[in-house]
């Protein structure tokens, strides 16, 4: 005898396994998209504007003289009550404005010829003027000349030595204000008669000076 089996044949795809899969499959879907859409927000709109070529040169403060040069040499041998006398131009060749030039000195060295004590320093007087806009070393002959060092007799090298940089420097009155501009300063030395000359025989004193001018 033959039995009937009744029912309907159940697909793959219609199990209650195959629904939570495809119900995974959606949700997993959506995360991926969520995901994704996510991503796509934080990107932004941007522009921008650019100044180029850029570039910077400092000033400069310059004076021109005879750098390097000495005005007086050990060839010119000093005698008492004979006075010798040096000019030199200083010309401003900076671009920016300045406080002033100031003249000081340095690197002042001495020696004792006849093992007597060192007095030359104290005894050579040394006579410092400079001149007004107008004038220059070429026509010191008729030059208007304005006193740096005390008037008439100046000032001994001891005394000078003691101008020894920016703080402590002759003030020249002088303060360019373009480049090309130049002052003529003027240098007289004596060895004047007194009761310690004898004592300055073969002694020898060196002194350097120097001009400097700062930015304002």
């Amino acid at each position: 005898m033959k039995r009937s089996v009744t029912g309907s044949a159940t697909e793959p795809g219609d199990s209650t396994v195959g629904r939570r899969l495809r119900g995974m499959a959606v949700v997993i879907g959506l995360v991926v998209s969520v995901g994704v859409m996510w991503q796509s927000s934080r990107a932004a709109f941007t522009a921008t504007t650019d100044n180029p070529g850029n570039n910077w040169e400092a000033g400069k403060v310059t004076l021109d003289g005879a750098p390097g040069t000495a005005m007086f040499t050990s060839a010119s041998k000093l005698e008492p009550d004979d006075p010798q006398s040096q000019c030199i131009d200083v010309t401003y060749q900076g671009n920016l404005g300045t406080g002033g030039v100031q003249l000081y000195t340095a690197d002042k060295a001495e020696t004792d010829g006849a093992s007597n004590g060192a007095v030359l320093d104290t005894q050579l007087m040394m006579e410092i003027r400079i001149g007004d806009s107008n004038d220059t070393c070429a026509t010191q002959g008729t030059a208007t000349w304005t006193e740096l060092t005390t008037a008439g007799t100046g000032d001994s090298i001891d005394t000078l030595a003691g101008y020894a940089g920016w703080g402590d420097a002759l003030v020249t009155g002088w303060t360019p204000t373009a480049a090309g501009q130049s002052r003529a300063f003027l240098f007289t030395h004596e060895l004047p008669t007194s009761v310690n000359v004898d004592q300055t025989q073969g002694d020898s004193v060196t002194l350097s000076f120097v001009w400097e001018t700062k930015n304002s």
